[in-house]
């Protein structure tokens, strides 16, 4: 492992200008941060507003758990590897300066028997490391409680500053697997941040009034729930319920869009156009790519086929993050090129789109230096899910009750919709804490960990990487300091 406080430090005493840029500016950058944040309920409950001085010398960090495949990508005999990597939120500077990997673990370990002792370790270390972190000294004993060994840095870590984590960020299959959160697919408790479930608090009551919506948990509910002895990463000095922030990106461009234009896809192509299918789709998709000759936009389908949006009958779209939000704008002039204006199905259809769109278009317009959402646009932006995730509804049970097609799954809302809410319920700009750049990260590793996977054992592969990257780091450090 690369533990945060010993890279915080060390490139606070040899490298001070890689600190300054990609950890932490001058103190006026701190401060804006802090004052961004003071207003929200969530700041007033995080410890770090009763240490004086705080604005000036805290760093503020995010800590992104993924997993990416190393081998076999999209084969079931593919071979996972999880990474965890930290981020100043003052920091400016590429993905790959600004991300600093924590640690790798492959899959395999974490399935075997020791599967527990080694995602615990992880995370009893990266805990301890926090608390250094938090302190802003180094730490006298180790993560076992034993004295460190003689010579070990002693003293303040980097002049008196230090940090706090204000987010834990990952997709809700992190949130289950790693962190133990509730399993978002079950009907008795299906989230982390209210107690609605399928029946009595429905999870799909996507109205203003929902009764979920006025219980959602508070910090000390969350507290004496035992959720923050699950796994002792939780436990760490300043981290919450209101340290888990669900991403966007994950759950509206990954989860309900694939739905959404998905099923808008299969029904233009079998139903609203004339002529064949197959005719349809080659019109369509030609259409497709002249606006994608005119707008130049880096993230296209190379090509969309039948089997692109067709998945096991559920009409689920088949693409990477960024290629399934840029389509919407697409996908609605197609729709309103194509649909029939007097057929009240089709104008929600359109309507859905346009709202889909709207949404992004909302969040792209957001400052993405600022942590927080302005109180109005948040107001706005919530009203608009919720019409957006009422109009879905009617929509799906229109399809759900359809004789023609009764085993074809077109217009399903998951419970990502739900999900979906809780981004708008709370303050954080969706722009700041979405996962884009840490599966940019992903990408880029996935290089570095499958060449450390040849001719070596499950359990070695992350201790190969870490020390690779290591040495990358210090090269980049030394570059940037002779500059």
């Amino acid at each position: 492992m690369l533990c945060p406080h010993v890279l915080f430090g060390n490139m606070y005493k040899d490298y001070p200008h890689a600190f300054r840029k990609y950890i932490c500016p001058e103190p006026e950058a701190l401060e804006h941060f802090w004052n961004d944040v003071r207003d929200p309920s969530h700041y007033k409950t995080h410890p770090v507003r009763l240490r004086p001085g705080h604005a000036r010398i805290c760093v503020p960090i995010t800590i992104h758990g993924d997993g990416a495949p190393i081998t076999g990508v999209g084969k079931a005999w593919g071979r996972l590897l999880d990474a965890w990597p930290w981020q100043s939120l003052v920091a400016l500077g590429s993905t790959d300066a600004t991300q600093h990997v924590i640690a790798m673990l492959r899959e395999a370990v974490q399935s075997s028997s020791n599967a527990g002792r080694a995602l615990t370790y992880v995370f009893r270390k990266l805990r301890w490391s926090l608390q250094a972190l938090w302190g802003g000294v180094w730490p006298e004993t180790d993560e076992e409680g034993k004295a460190m060994p003689s010579g070990s840095p002693q003293g303040e870590l980097a002049g008196g500053r230090y940090a706090c984590v204000r987010g834990l960020l990952g997709d809700l299959d992190y949130f289950f697997q790693v962190l133990n959160m509730p399993n978002y697919n079950s009907a008795g408790n299906p989230c982390g941040w209210c107690p609605c479930n399928a029946s009595t608090m429905p999870w799909f009551d996507f109205r203003a009034g929902a009764e979920w919506v006025s219980r959602v948990y508070a910090v000390e509910e969350w507290r004496t729930s035992g959720a923050p002895h699950a796994r002792p990463l939780l436990s760490a000095p300043g981290i919450s319920i209101h340290s888990l922030m669900p991403d966007w990106m994950h759950i509206k461009h990954l989860g309900l869009d694939k739905r959404l234009y998905g099923s808008a896809l299969h029904c233009l192509v079998h139903c609203t156009m004339s002529g064949t299918p197959d005719t349809n789709l080659i019109t369509l998709r030609t259409e497709i790519w002249d606006v994608y000759k005119v707008s130049k936009t880096n993230s296209k389908f190379s090509r969309i086929k039948m089997t692109t949006f067709t998945i096991r009958l559920k009409g689920n779209l088949r693409g990477k993050a960024a290629e399934v939000k840029h389509l919407g704008p697409i996908l609605l002039e197609a729709w309103t090129k194509y649909m029939n204006p007097q057929v009240s199905l089709h104008a929600k259809i359109r309507l859905l789109l346009r709202l889909s769109v709207d949404l992004d278009r909302e969040i792209d317009s957001l400052d993405p230096k600022r942590m927080c959402m302005p109180e109005a646009i948040r107001q706005d932006l919530l009203r608009r899910c919720h019409g957006f995730l009422v109009l879905w509804s009617e929509v799906q049970d229109f399809f759900a009750n359809d004789e023609e097609q009764p085993d074809f799954e077109l217009f399903h809302i998951t419970i990502k919709a739900h999900f979906l809410l809780h981004c708008c319920l709370l303050p954080w700009n969706p722009r700041r804490v979405w996962c884009y750049r840490g599966e940019d990260l992903m990408q880029r590793r996935r290089k570095l960990a499958f060449a450390c996977s040849k001719r070596c054992k499950p359990w070695q592969v992350g201790t190969k990487a870490i020390r690779k990257y290591t040495t990358a780091l210090q090269l980049a450090f030394q570059s940037l300091h002779a500059c």
